[in-house]
């Protein structure tokens, strides 16, 4: 009860932001996955080595300094000049005068800098004054000198909420898209079926692999939304996911039709796992020492496992959750990956105990179940697991699967977890998992035959 009081206090300030102008366009990899920076209490000292710089400022909140030892932590996102990413920093000690601090040497460059309480009453913020990483003002450090960040006053949380969707489940993907590929840009793009889910499943996490978006086709004809957003993209390569019996022919000539200079490729198998096992094995050409294991069977494991996978670099793999053990074929897939650590999703209703036992014969300790007394429950505890700190979520309808099969590619494009909630109501393990995870906004993907007006005026059940 206190934690539902917590939630309800840092959540009654809820504003609507339009979110749309927040693109991945840099992004800042292992979001989430952070080394804190925390010191103690010392005299303020320059930097030591002529070659390095550092940082000073002052935090505070509520009219009260904070301090570098427990009270908050900031981290130090430094630019890739030749990948055009920002890439978190290892950080030693602060020193602190009791109220300045002043960091440890850094080296020469530009830097994303963000401050992050213990409470979690405070929000997140990025220098100076961002809520989220594109707002963030970078800071540059140069060798010999202090750039001095002056006060810092970071505020109460609230919560943005905004709806990407479209007309249907065809143009909702495409609205998705949009936001991950602002421009045309030679991407790889999946192509799978809106109007089912297996062969689509292990796509997901391919696309964020590939950096790549996720659209949606009928099994016979490709939709007019799909075309223009394919037009708009022109892409280098499209893979279509599935047998004819899933994408058709027909389907497959007129996407080569409408981009003639592309390579259109088809991964397809006489199974949804072998399906599953060719997509893999095209996204992760170098292997992955992660995975994460989901059933076939159903789709709501799966679709919560893509970002998750995203953040680790990982691959979703296809079981048949009711088997006595892991097929051969997916033993095989696991040891050319090179896997050696694996998350199964789900309970053992789901995964049975078979397969987790064969997995464990192979993996031994290596072997991990994520899972929750609901879908919803087990998407919130993979997030917990794999998400710690997400400036932004994402939320899905846990009833159906199309808003969220498109949309693990945009939450991996973010470094963002996916969380599923009921269509009638924000679900609390989804409530619980943003409130812990920090984050200042929510997504909701699909309209509002998805996601009603309720969930988005935060409407808990």
């Amino acid at each position: 009860m206190v934690r539902v009081r917590l939630l309800a206090a840092a959540c009654a300030a809820v504003t609507t932001l339009s979110l749309l102008a927040a693109t991945p366009a840099i992004a800042h990899q292992g979001a989430g996955l952070t080394a804190s920076a925390r010191g103690h209490a010392t005299a303020l000292t320059p930097p030591v080595d002529p070659t390095q710089g550092n940082i000073t400022v002052t935090v505070s909140y509520g009219g009260q300094a904070l301090s570098p030892n427990g009270d908050v932590r900031v981290s130090f996102w430094l630019l890739d000049e030749d990948l055009g990413l920002y890439v978190e920093q290892p950080h030693g000690t602060w020193t602190f005068d009791g109220a300045q601090w002043a960091s440890s040497d850094l080296a020469p460059g530009r830097y994303a800098v963000r401050f992050l309480a213990d409470s979690t009453d405070v929000g997140l913020e990025w220098w100076d004054g961002g809520r989220y990483f594109e707002e963030s003002i970078d800071v540059v450090v140069t060798a010999g000198a202090t750039a001095g960040l002056g006060a810092v006053t970071l505020d109460e949380r609230t919560l943005d909420i905004g709806r990407l969707s479209g007309a249907d489940r065809f143009a909702t993907a495409v609205e998705l898209s949009t936001v991950i590929a602002p421009d045309d840009s030679a991407i790889t793009v999946y192509l799978a079926d809106g109007m089912n889910y297996p062969d689509a499943l292990a796509a997901g996490p391919a696309a964020i692999a590939q950096g790549g978006v996720l659209l949606l086709t009928r099994r016979d004809s490709l939709p007019d939304v799909t075309r223009r957003e394919l037009e708009r993209i022109r892409p280098a390569r499209v893979v279509i996911v599935g047998g004819a019996g899933a994408v058709s022919a027909a389907v497959e000539a007129d996407v080569t039709a409408t981009l003639p200079g592309a390579q259109v490729d088809r991964a397809a198998g006489a199974t949804r796992y072998e399906t599953g096992e060719e997509v893999v094995r095209d996204a992760f050409p170098e292997g992955a020492v992660t995975a994460l294991v989901a059933t076939g069977r159903n789709y709501p494991d799966a679709l919560a496992a893509g970002p998750a996978a995203g953040v680790a670099g990982a691959p979703v793999i296809l079981v048949d959750g009711a088997a006595s053990a892991v097929s051969a074929a997916t033993m095989t897939l696991l040891d050319d990956l090179g896997v050696e650590e694996v998350f199964i999703v789900g309970g053992k209703g789901a995964v049975s105990p078979g397969v987790e036992a064969s997995l464990g014969t192979r993996f031994g300790t290596g072997v991990h179940r994520v899972d929750g007394a609901t879908r919803y429950e087990t998407a919130a505890n993979l997030n917990w697991a794999f998400f710690e700190v997400a400036e932004r979520a994402f939320l899905a309808s846990g009833q159906n699967f199309p808003d969220a099969l498109a949309g693990a590619p945009l939450a991996g494009a973010f470094g963002a977890p996916l969380f599923l909630s009921p269509s009638a109501c924000f679900g609390l393990d989804a409530a619980f998992g943003v409130y812990d995870a920090r984050s200042n906004g929510v997504w909701l993907l699909g309209g509002s035959g998805a996601l009603s007006p309720n969930v988005e005026a935060f409407g808990l059940c």
